[in-house]
Formats: structure tokens, C-alpha cells, sequence
């Protein structure tokens, strides 16, 4: 080969260099390689030299300097989108995650947040890469490579592809080893854990192929236990009686149960008003609320908690099946009303009418609020309402990055930076809600009302001491204080059904806790538990079901 040849192949083999370390720190940024077995290990770095080849091939084309520049451009922000991703959500971006994007208006301080220095490598080494190559262009361009060389180079990539995707399913990690665990999405799950963010963006646009052109979505028919389950939480439909008083269910952004414990340095707490309302109050308190949130992070939370459905499994379904028919205890009340700070996300006017609410308050044009007006407008609704109304009150200052009001506290050193800034807006939110709680207490109008608090998901990742929510009922068939240490966020549904006193034909997925309040989360699921047990449907087993419910639309012709 001659010296025109080697110029040739000298940008080929950077670009593959340049491309294979981005996905190296890629997966370094994102713990892509933690917990998966040797077998996996060498697939996913095999597939990661097949991508960076192939991202390579256009420079062996005639001028292909400036096609390779612009997928190096593309390659770091897809890589970019991802780790911002992740970091927010721990969670790989999938098809309906993109369509969620255009509702992002608001939120750029959010995404913005989690940029980190790491992160300036991809455009850094893109850049140095175009650099060299613009320089030596005319070298470059002197003579092709030969046709051959091309062929090889290819059928290299694919055999690499090949055999780290056959490998995938030879060496799964043993987190998976439990059968009641593993579905056909965990496998496709670890596939984007394991492989290169080609083959994740593959898989992506392979479900914007399947959902939104062709309407492939295929659904398994339900099994015989999942018939039996549904024989028994969805009944005939029941005659509902009016509610006698006001609900207001608050839905608190990322609150944690950790923020309830957490002092100043002078030892006062950051939730007085929280923690006096609990003391002083007949209520039921779960400490540990663990949350069952998926890709559509607070879409979700509305779902659970309004409509006792989990979310999908692959998917954000306030997006894909926001004009569902679903379940709820909205309907039970003449007047209903959603009070949402945020303009536009989360498919939100349509879901307002899913979920059962007649109405739909929020900032217009492009005014966005805080929780000081969402306990407001809940108060003015409350007040000028003459039928008992049900309020769905979603706060918005605990989101991150938690940026959104003055510091009030001097908070210890114990305390990470963004342990603190969150603990600042925990106390704010803490302030409105006090303020709020003070009115209900005296007010002749909300006598034998039914208060929910609680959050739409965690923020921290779940550890010994962070990572679970609370959950605050007050209600008129509350008579003394119940405290139950951990349940799950499907449980709302049915207690909330019981708190307000309403025999309704969809009983949810979880338990009642007023009912059963010591009853233990299982850690592994017995199939020839019968139904009476206290819990007889784990987690799992709920949401694949929940799943199934949502994706054909069940309840549209399994009406109350």
C-alpha cells in the first residue's frame, strides 16, 4: 500500500479511536458496566469497536471529511441527551421520551443542572479530531482506498455486531436470575445497559417505527392468573354514593420521607408545619412509600395515584395512551379541578379529562407558578365551590435543581450541596403548605374533608436512608392515628377509596392500608398463594398487568 493509502487509512483509524473512547467514558458516566458478567462485558466493548468502525466508514468514501464531522456532531449530542438524561431520571431515553421533549418548555434550569465537566469531553474530542482532519484534507483526498480494504473493514463491523448481540442472551446478569423478575422488555433493557448508544439508538427508532408508524405494539393476552386477579380488584360496577365534603389531594414534587427527619444546626426541623399537622391530627402515616414511577417520572405519579394503574413498562402512557379511559375517584364529585403551576407538560389537558376531572387550572401564556399559587388557587376553588370538590393540587418548588427560592436555613455540613439546596425548597414548600393547613383547620368548609400528602416520585436513589416518599391521609373514617412503616405507591388508590368512603368497581392493584396496615412488602412472589392473602399481587406481577390494562384500553369498555 502506498503513502496516500496509509494517509487514507490514518483518519480512519482516529475516527474508530475517537468514537470508541467516547463511548468508553459514555458508559463510564452512566455505570453502563456495573453488575454485568465477563461474557457481557466483552460484548458490550465488542459492540462498542463494531459502532465506532461503522461511525468510521464515510472517511474511506470519496470527500468524506465533512459527512464525518457532522455524525461526530450528532454522535455527541445523542451521547450528551443521554447522560443529562440518565442523570435526571436514571432511566435510558426511549421513543416516547422524545416525543415528551416539545413539552419541556420551563424546564431548561432542570436539564441545565446536570451538566457536568465530564460531559465537555465529547464535543473536545470531536473537535480536536476535525481539526486534524480539515488540516490534512488535501493529503486525505489524494487517493481511496482500496475497495477491498472497504469490504473487509465492514464485514469486520459486522461480525463484531453479530457476535456481541448473540452474547447477550448467553450471558445475562445475575440480577436477572430470578424468573419472576426477567420479561422480554428487562431483556431488551439489559441489551441497552450492555451495548454501545448505536445500538441503543437502534432500539429507539426502532419503537418509533413499531408505535407511532406501523402500530405494532403487540400485547400478550392475559394469563389465567392475571384473569384471576382481575376477577377480583375489577367487579361489576358499583351504584357510588355523593361525597359528603371537599378532597384535596397535594402531590408533592420529589418529596422525600429523609426531609421529614432533617434539622437546621439549631435542631429545628425542616418540615415543622408537616410534622405538627401529623402530631396533631388523626391520620394515617406511612413513613417508607416506595415509588413505582417508570420513564414518565411525575406523568407517572399522577397515574398511580389517580387512577390506581402502574406505568408502562417501556413508555410514558400520559403520552402514548393519554386519551385513555381510566379509573378514578375524581367522577365520584360534581366538581373537579386539576391546579397544575406548569403550563403544557405531561399531556396534561388531555389526561385532566382521562382522570376523571372536569377542569383544568393553570398559569397562561407563559407564566409559570410556584407553590405559594398553587395552595392559593386550591384555597379559591375550595371556597367558592358549592358542591363537595375534589382538588388535585401538584406543587412545583421541590424540582430540580432545586434553585427556585432564597435560602432560609442554615443547614450542617452533613448535608451534600444539593442535599441542601433540596432541604431550601422542601422548607419553602413546608411554609405554603403550613399556611394552607392553618385556613383548613378553622374553616367551616372543609369540616369532614379528606386531606392526601404526598409525592409524585423520589429524587435521590434508594438507599438505607433516602429514596422512599411519605404519605399523609387525614379523613373522617380515620378516627386514630395509623402508622405503617413502608408500602408501596399503588396502595394509594384503594386506601383513598376506603378514606372517602366509596364502593367503586376497580379496586387497584395494591392494598388498603386503613384495612391491612401491617401488612409487610413481599420479597418474592409464591404462586400458589391464593388471592385472600393480604398482598397477593407483587409488584411485579401489577405492572406487567397494569401494563397490559393500559395498552388495549380495558377500561374503556370496563366502565364504572
Amino acid at each position: 500500500m502506498d503513502r496516500s493509502s496509509d494517509n487514507k487509512i490514518l483518519p480512519f483509524v482516529l475516527i474508530s479511536i475517537a468514537s470508541f473512547t467516547k463511548f468508553v467514558i459514555y458508559r463510564f458516566l452512566v455505570d453502563l458496566d456495573k453488575g454485568i458478567t465477563t461474557g457481557e462485558f466483552i460484548a458490550a466493548y465488542a459492540a462498542c469497536v463494531s459502532a465506532a468502525m461503522f461511525l468510521s466508514l464515510p472517511i474511506l468514501a470519496k470527500r468524506g471529511i465533512l459527512t464525518s464531522i457532522i455524525i461526530l456532531i450528532f454522535t455527541d449530542l445523542w451521547l450528551l441527551a443521554n447522560c443529562w438524561y440518565f442523570a435526571a431520571n436514571n432511566f435510558f431515553i426511549q421513543w416516547s421520551v422524545i416525543l415528551f421533549a416539545t413539552e419541556l418548555r420551563g424546564f431548561e434550569t432542570s436539564i441545565l443542572s446536570f451538566i457536568e465537566w465530564q460531559h465537555f469531553l465529547f464535543p473536545a474530542i470531536t473537535f480536536a479530531l476535525s481539526f486534524f482532519l480539515i488540516l490534512f484534507r488535501k493529503e486525505i483526498k489524494k487517493d481511496s482506498i482500496p475497495t477491498k480494504t472497504c469490504w473487509t473493514i465492514l464485514l469486520i463491523t459486522v461480525v463484531l455486531f453479530i457476535l456481541s448481540a448473540c452474547a447477550r442472551f448467553t450471558n445475562r446478569p445475575d440480577i436477572y436470575a430470578d424468573a419472576d423478575k426477567w420479561s422480554a422488555n428487562e431483556e431488551e433493557n439489559a441489551f441497552l445497559r450492555t451495548h454501545s448508544p448505536l445500538g441503543h439508538l437502534a432500539f429507539v427508532l426502532y419503537g418509533g417505527v413499531k408505535e407511532s408508524v406501523l402500530h405494532l405494539q403487540s400485547v400478550l393476552p392475559f394469563t389465567e392468573r392475571e384473569k384471576t386477579i382481575l376477577s377480583q380488584v375489577c367487579t361489576n360496577p358499583q351504584q357510588s354514593t355523593l361525597p359528603s365534603a371537599h378532597l384535596v389531594f397535594v402531590l408533592v414534587e420529589s418529596l422525600e420521607s429523609w426531609a421529614l427527619e432533617a434539622t437546621d444546626i439549631h435542631g429545628e426541623y425542616v418540615t415543622p408545619n408537616i410534622r405538627r399537622y401529623i402530631c396533631e391530627h388523626p391520620v394515617l402515616y406511612c413513613r417508607n412509600l416506595y415509588s413505582q414511577q417508570q420513564y414518565g417520572r411525575s406523568g407517572d405519579g399522577q397515574l398511580i395515584t389517580q387512577t390506581g394503574l402502574l406505568p408502562l413498562r417501556n413508555g410514558i402512557a400520559c403520552m402514548s395512551h393519554g386519551d385513555n379511559t381510566y379509573p378514578n375517584y375524581a367522577h365520584f364529585y360534581p366538581n373537579s379541578v386539576i391546579v397544575n403551576p406548569y403550563q403544557g407538560v405531561w399531556n396534561q389537558r388531555v389526561t385532566t379529562r382521562s382522570y376523571g376531572y372536569r377542569r383544568l387550572r393553570e398559569p397562561k401564556f407563559f407564566f409559570h407558578g410556584n407553590d405559594s399559587m398553587v395552595f392559593q388557587w386550591t384555597r379559591e376553588e375550595l371556597c367558592t365551590a358549592d358542591t363537595p370538590t375534589c382538588v388535585l393540587a401538584i406543587t412545583i418548588n421541590t424540582h430540580a435543581p432545586f434553585k427556585s427560592v432564597q435560602p432560609k436555613l442554615t443547614l450542617p455540613d452533613s448535608y451534600a450541596p444539593a442535599e441542601q439546596s433540596y432541604l431550601q425548597c422542601v422548607h419553602y414548600f413546608d411554609r405554603q403548605l403550613g399556611r394552607f393547613l392553618s385556613w383548613a383547620d378553622t374553616a367551616s368548609i372543609m369540616q369532614n374533608s379528606t386531606l392526601v400528602i404526598t409525592a409524585d416520585h423520589n429524587h435521590f436513589p434508594v438507599t438505607d436512608t433516602r429514596g422512599t416518599c411519605p404519605l399523609i391521609i387525614a379523613s373522617p373514617a380515620i378516627t386514630k392515628k395509623i402508622e405503617i412503616e413502608t408500602a408501596y405507591q399503588m396502595d394509594i388508590f384503594p386506601t383513598l377509596l376506603h378514606a372517602i368512603n366509596q364502593n367503586y368497581f376497580w379496586h387497584g392493584l395494591g392494598i388498603d392500608l386503613l384495612s391491612s396496615p401491617s401488612t409487610p412488602l413481599p420479597t418474592t412472589h409464591n404462586p400458589s398463594t391464593p388471592y385472600s392473602s393480604p398482598r397477593p399481587i407483587t409488584p411485579h406481577e401489577a405492572s406487567v398487568l397494569s401494563d397490559k390494562l393500559i395498552r388495549t384500553n380495558y377500561f374503556s369498555t370496563h366502565t364504572h
